[in-house]
């Protein structure tokens, strides 16, 4: 394997470990540096906060120190030193992640806490979880460190957090497992839900000690071997546990299914106005309907349709859309919640209206973390729940967000959801979720500010829906035995007894809307096997309570709980606490990542670590290459790249410092061979992400570099000046510096979608960029160059396929390196998906994306270029069931295109191009996303060429470029 390619196999497995270690950075590009960070210790911890989260930090602390020893015993580890928790709040990321040694948290959340950890909060359930996560790391590594995490199946990893940290519930994954297993997908569910539901029964059918003999068991090379330790353990393979699963968890299901109330005995079919409908509601008289659909894979879309015969419909957002919106009295209004930028680049939600009348949308709050708004029938009032710290109260204001009042005033952390007006407005509705309590059902009195109960139990109430007269509300409950969350009603001044069940069935039933014509609640069946998803109900419908008879050997494992239990937190007894101190990520760093491989030049090894600080503000990537040459055992190349988030003087943006000692590589293809380079180089970057807050995907960014290299050409003597002209190739130049400085402006707006990674299907992007390298700053070569860069993906209006179109221009002025001459090449390019995202991989590789045409193996060298590119793409099958530690082959694309290719020399000649072809695309995938895309394929020249050039037909095989940026 020549060395170019072992850096790039190396950085493939890397590029996971980089971005990772950036932290918050890894999922939001901001770690927020603006902010002042503070540190505190306790015995087990270095807790990390920002400003604004003092009593958030100490209470982490509490649940640290209090989860620390039952988890470790656990998992049978006595860790040496100490963990990092990272916390913050700054983005409303309902998440947290576990590296070795490390987690990060976001914290003061209110969706969805009771949901991920029963009657826990937010807090003591997510550190809880990654805490295990932590401990499993402990114990899963061997001598090979990061890389030996990789063995555990990602549905035992994230089961056993859960089964050692958190509550079985019904979303949380009850009513995930069992619709996928009445749709016959239990293979594709995720593996948060399916690794629930396996590790409990794994514990109860074969006892808490497996799970550890299954992570610790090593073999005779010290390895750890998931596999084989499953197997000693429990007597079984993977592959037949995982049909013992299926089989009793199949029975389960289908046996409270088949006990419960089908949906076509609840109410009426209702007609869906759009398939994989979310959320809907009803204007104040009915005459409209809004609606969100998902379609599977990609971004929600908020919709106004006239509730007619006509049913007009009018496409109002798509994005991050909140379950909850409204109609103002009169209908021409529409208020929503939606997730986007606010400032610094933080990721929150804030409300929006939209006119109904002129189809346009404005943002009412502004960094607000304000959602679930509800707007009055009487009177233009909006209300809705806005996140202060980690508290969550009610709030209203006028239809453009000003005149803003707060109705409650809740202390510490209380969290509130779903607030709806009454049909009289006076009154608000809303679910409450308080420390020690289940979540229950509330109405405010919007006069006198006064709060009151309706239900009082463990069970998760939800989704309150007035009915049309204002004297009973509907809501989502999962009280029953079997937790299957149905349709309940209890009245408006009533109390927990008088609670009782609109509908019982199997496959869950919430209420979406109530019908302001007729009274009658729309319920969606959430886990629908057929196409009933809606149904019609009478709000007077009533049905009794059913508790299924099942054998006990099917229900067991559902209410199994760890040997080593937690108990509850003692939040009166915070553990001893260092005086918090201003956060110096510098003197925070710590090792994330080692590795040695070997070096086949021809003996010798590459080794390198990776480090970061505790909160990714700062990252330093460093190896080294020794080995023998010419029987000397000497150094062959360093590299180092140090990239930082904390800029002086308070700077926005990233500063990335480079510096190798023949330790960069530039490849290419040239004349049919690999032209490899060694440089010297020491180099400065600067990187500002930029997002103007209404869509999420919608990304520009801006970069300035400047570096200094020697290039020094590896076996420039194979490249034969004769045969080079024959093929119009100039002589590649063998040693030289050259000295550079640079922009790039680049900007993408390409929605999700499930083939986005392997191909794009919908979105658009631009990318702008100028160089330039001056013999007056000690460079051997003296030149200027432009690049323009522009694509878009669409589906065909006429085929229904996705089509893709880009061109590209590049312009040169002065002398360049004779190898990175303008033009056409014959050899293909070899290129990752999207080789800008690279992080590590854009300073250690050099790879540049030529122009070349499909089909037409030929150069011409010129000064000018210009390249156009038009493509259908067609998905032929779903990912391939291949899958090794996390690599694995997506779904086969054919592809048919027309390429153009249009080159102006030196004297002003212009020399024309056209090609057609096929080919076929298969992505090579880590952890589910398209790393690289081979394809191979045949293309031909068109009888277009001015100059009567012969036909040519050529086969090929090259790394597609499918994502330009």
């Amino acid at each position: 394997m020549s060395r170019p390619l072992l850096w790039m196999l190396l950085l493939l497995w890397l590029v996971p470990e980089c971005a990772t270690a950036q932290g918050l950075d890894s999922a939001n590009d901001r770690p927020h540096p603006e902010l002042h960070w503070k540190e505190r210790e306790t015995e087990h911890f270095v807790l990390i906060y920002h400003e604004g989260l003092e009593e958030v930090a100490v209470r982490a602390a509490t649940v640290a120190e209090q989860v620390y020893e039952p988890i470790a015993r656990g998992m049978q580890v006595q860790p040496e030193g100490k963990f990092s928790i990272l916390l913050s709040s700054e983005d409303q990321i309902i998440n947290g992640f576990a590296v070795p040694r490390r987690m990060f948290l976001w914290v003061n959340q209110n969706d969805y806490l009771n949901i991920f950890g029963g009657s826990d909060k937010w807090l003591r359930g997510v550190l809880a979880h990654e805490l295990q996560h932590n401990m499993w790391q402990e114990a899963a590594r061997d001598w090979t460190g990061v890389f030996s995490l990789l063995r555990s199946p990602l549905w035992f990893v994230e089961g056993l957090a859960e089964y050692k940290t958190e509550e079985w519930g019904a979303a949380r994954s009850d009513v995930v497992v069992r619709n996928a297993i009445l749709q016959n997908r239990h293979t594709a569910l995720d593996p948060h839900d399916s690794g629930f539901a396996k590790v409990r029964y794994l514990a109860e059918a074969y006892g808490d000690s497996v799970l550890v003999q299954a992570v610790k068991y090593r073999n005779w090379l010290g390895l750890a071997d998931f596999h084989t330790g499953f197997r000693k353990a429990t007597g079984i393979t993977l592959t037949q546990f995982d049909e013992e699963w299926r089989r009793v968890a199949t029975a389960y299901t289908y046996a409270v299914y088949s006990q419960k109330e089908l949906i076509d005995e609840v109410g009426e079919f209702e007609p869906a106005p759009q398939a994989r409908l979310a959320h809907l509601t009803y204007s104040p008289d009915g005459s409209q309907v809004a609606y969100v659909a998902q379609p599977p894979g990609r971004m929600p879309v908020l919709v106004a349709m006239e509730n007619d015969s006509t049913k007009a419909r009018t496409v109002l957002d798509h994005g991050g859309i909140g379950r909850n919106f409204a109609f103002n009295a009169d209908g021409t209004k529409l208020v929503y919640a939606k997730f986007h930028r606010g400032d610094h680049g933080s990721l929150l939600w804030d409300l929006k209206v939209a006119d109904l009348e002129t189809g346009t949308t404005h943002w009412i709050t502004q960094s607000r973390r304000a959602n679930h708004p509800h707007w009055s029938a009487v009177g233009d009032r909006i209300v809705f729940i806005g996140i202060d710290g980690d508290t969550t109260n009610l709030y209203t204001c006028d239809a453009i967000g000003q005149e803003v009042h707060q109705l409650t005033q809740h202390e510490a952390d209380v969290q509130v959801f779903d607030p709806r007006f009454s049909p009289d407005g006076q009154d608000i509705a809303y679910a409450k979720f308080e420390r020690g309590r289940g979540l229950d059902l509330a109405i405010l009195d919007v006069k006198s500010g006064a709060s009151r109960y309706i239900t009082r139990s463990l069970a998760h109430d939800r989704y309150p829906l007035w009915s049309r007269e204002g004297d009973r509300l509907f809501f989502y409950s999962d009280r029953n035995a079997d937790e299957v969350p149905n349709i309940y009603t209890v009245p408006a001044r009533g109390h927990e007894s008088q609670v009782e069940a609109v509908t019982d069935v199997g496959e869950t039933m919430r209420p979406l809307a109530v019908d302001p014509a007729t009274g009658d609640v729309i319920g969606r069946a959430l886990a629908s096997v057929d196409t009933m998803r809606l149904r019609r109900i009478s709000p007077v419908r009533r049905t009794g309570r059913i508790d299924p008879v099942i054998p006990d050997r099917f229900t067991s494992w559902r209410d199994r709980t760890p040997d080593e239990s937690i108990e509850p937190i003692d939040w009166d007894s915070p553990p001893t606490l260092s005086p918090p101190r201003t956060y110096r990520g510098l003197r925070r760093m710590t090792s994330l990542a080692r590795f040695v491989l070997p070096s086949p030049a021809p003996w010798g090894v590459i080794g390198g670590a990776l480090l970061s600080d505790m909160a990714g503000h700062h990252f330093l990537a460093m190896g080294v290459e020794a080995g023998t040459s010419d029987d000397t055992f000497k150094l062959r190349g360093a590299w180092a790249n140090y990239e930082t988030s904390s800029m002086p003087f308070g700077w926005p943006g990233f500063l990335t410092l480079f510096a190798s000692l023949d330790g960069r590589t530039g490849f290419r293809i040239y004349d049919g061979e690999l032209l490899l380079d060694r440089q010297d180089e020491v180099g400065v970057k600067w990187r500002q992400p930029l997002n103007f807050g209404e869509h999420l995907y919608a990304n520009h960014s801006v970069e300035l570099f400047a570096r200094a290299t020697n290039v020094d050409v590896e076996e420039a003597s194979t490249f034969d000046e004769e045969s080079l002209a024959l093929r119009d190739l100039p002589v590649p130049l063998r040693n030289f510096d050259e000295n550079t400085v640079g922009a790039v402006y680049r900007y993408t707006k390409r929605r999700p979608h499930p083939l986005e990674n392997s191909h794009a299907v919908i979105g658009h992007g631009l990318l702008a960029a100028f160089e330039r390298s001056d013999g007056a700053w000690g460079s051997d070569v003296d030149y200027s160059r432009l690049n323009l860069d522009g694509a878009k993906a669409i589906r065909s209006p006429f085929l229904g396929v996705p089509m893709f179109a880009r061109a590209r221009y590049e312009a040169t002025w002065g002398s360049p390196p004779p190898q990175d001459f303008t033009g056409l090449r014959r050899d293909v390019p070899i290129l990752p998906t999207d080789y800008h995202t690279a992080l590590v991989a854009s300073d250690l590789v050099e790879v540049n994306e030529s122009f070349h045409l499909r089909g037409l193996p030929q150069n011409v060298v010129g000064t000018r270029a210009l390249q156009t590119t038009l493509e259908l793409r067609l998905s032929l099958t779903g990912k391939l069931p291949v899958d090794v530690f996390g690599w694995g082959l997506g779904g086969v694309t054919g592809v048919v295109f027309y390429d153009h290719g249009r080159v102006w020399g030196p004297a002003g000649e212009i020399l024309a191009r056209h090609t057609v072809g096929w080919e076929f695309r298969v992505p090579l995938t880590v952890f589910g996303q398209a790393l690289v895309v081979p394809s191979y394929g045949e293309g031909q020249t068109l009888g277009w060429e001015r100059d009567g050039a012969p036909f040519v037909k050529d086969e090929y095989f090259k790394i597609a470029m499918t994502q330009p940026f």
